[in-house]
């Protein structure tokens, strides 16, 4: 595994991540290596002081810019500081009663919808070049949190496009998305849409929503308030899902026929092989047989030795609405393609693998093994920085793959302006 700044498999992880949204204008390499030499390996506490201290200074600094009259330097600073609050209170979920966490998590919506707030006149800025609309979109008795992309301002649209819906996975924020592919998206003429589902960003954090296996339950809604608005294709619908979205895409594609192009990132077919790659198979089965107490027990001795699943069980536990680790282990088994539901999926499907993919290795081959629908498995490679997991660290190269399939898939993309 590449490693960036740490030895710490997790911390290296969430770094690289950071780090490779500079590409979308949601880092600076520089800054970030100045900050993290703060933090203390395996100190939650010290990343997010490093973190929040960075993000807090460039937000401030977004302010002053702006009353200089200097608003793409403005939106520069609060595009990054979002990132970074971001990445502030990734650790902070073993107490999910901690104010940190909520307070943060605000201040990282708050400074993406200062860009959504600039004048579309000022030359150079992101508003001159696609509308951001934040959008809340009806979900059961409650409403799933949001943001519009396009490039056509609501005065200007006079035609069609096609639409990506973005959703997210296992830690995602609506705002996140915007830098995975939800700009680059716009840029090159799409409309985009980007959510928090339940389980995520402030649709968790807000409004107690928890996830749930059957994603066609949350992308249907998603897919109405997109024909709810103006210019959209309804034939030209592509649905990306990113990390455990790479399952929740594929499962929403299997029930849910408006989809018109698939992208699983990387490819799940079996949300619970994660754990299995983490966890001894003793441990698993005190959990499935419902010796909850002893697995409690194991789980918490073998999280003492690894960051990456302390995380793991923590972040599980509260997002979806457990009360102990072995619950989560449980639950996980729910969230598989098996019996028949890859086979439903319809639509052309691309299905992204990364060589030194550590959170579901092998998923990507085996959901394509399942597959009856028109399929392609790309490898990103390691020697072109782009093996990790979601390719973090190299999202270009994602791209370049990404929006060429899009286009030969759904070929009205390809005769629309680029802005």
């Amino acid at each position: 595994m590449m490693k960036l700044l740490f030895e710490d498999q997790a911390y290296s992880y969430e770094t690289l991540r950071a780090a490779g949204y500079a590409s979308g204008g949601g880092a600076d390499l520089g800054e970030i290596i100045a900050s993290c030499t703060t933090i203390a390996p395996g100190d939650q506490e010290s990343w997010w002081q490093a973190w929040h201290s960075l993000a807090a200074r460039l937000d401030g600094q977004g302010q002053q810019l702006l009353d200089a009259g200097d608003q793409v330097s403005a939106e520069s600073c609060w595009l990054r500081a979002s990132n970074y609050y971001r990445t502030a209170e990734f650790f902070l979920h073993g107490n999910p009663d901690d104010p940190q966490i909520y307070q943060t998590s605000q201040r990282a919506v708050q400074a993406f919808a200062k860009v959504a707030a600039g004048d579309p006149a000022v030359p150079g800025s992101m508003r001159e070049r696609l509308e951001i609309t934040e959008i809340s979109i009806p979900y059961q008795t409650s409403t799933l949190p949001g943001w519009w992309l396009s490039p056509q301002t609501g005065a200007e649209v006079t035609s069609s496009r096609p639409t990506l819906i973005i959703t997210g996975g296992f830690d995602s924020t609506a705002e996140e998305l915007y830098f995975v592919a939800g700009r680059d998206a716009v840029l090159r003429g799409w409309n985009c849409l980007i959510f928090d589902g339940p389980g995520q960003g402030r649709a968790l954090r807000e409004q107690g929503l928890f996830y749930r296996p059957d994603w066609e339950a949350v992308i249907s809604p998603v897919i109405d308030f997109c024909l709810g608005r103006p210019g959209v294709d309804e034939n030209q619908i592509a649905l990306l899902g990113m990390s455990q979205g790479g399952y929740f895409s594929a499962r929403a594609a299997a029930f849910e026929p408006r989809i018109a192009a698939l992208v699983s990132w990387d490819g799940v077919y079996d949300v619970a092989s994660a754990l299995r790659g983490m966890l001894p198979g003793h441990v698993i089965e005190a959990a499935l047989a419902g010796r909850l107490d002893e697995a409690d027990e194991a789980l918490a001795e073998l999280a003492q030795h690894s960051g990456t699943l302390h995380w793991a069980l923590a972040n599980g536990t509260w997002s979806y609405g457990l009360s102990r680790p072995a619950e989560f282990v449980v639950e996980m088994f729910k969230y598989t393609l098996a019996d028949g539901i890859a086979e439903r999926i319809s639509c052309p499907t691309l299905i992204f693998d990364a060589e030194d993919e550590h959170f579901f290795p092998g998923q990507p081959a085996e959901l394509e093994k399942h597959l009856k629908a028109p399929v392609e498995r790309h490898l990103m490679l390691a020697s072109e920085g782009a093996g990790e997991h979601c390719n973090a660290g190299s999202l270009s190269n994602f791209h370049a793959v990404l929006f060429p399939w899009l286009n030969q898939v759904l070929p009205q993309q390809a005769a629309l302006e680029p802005r």
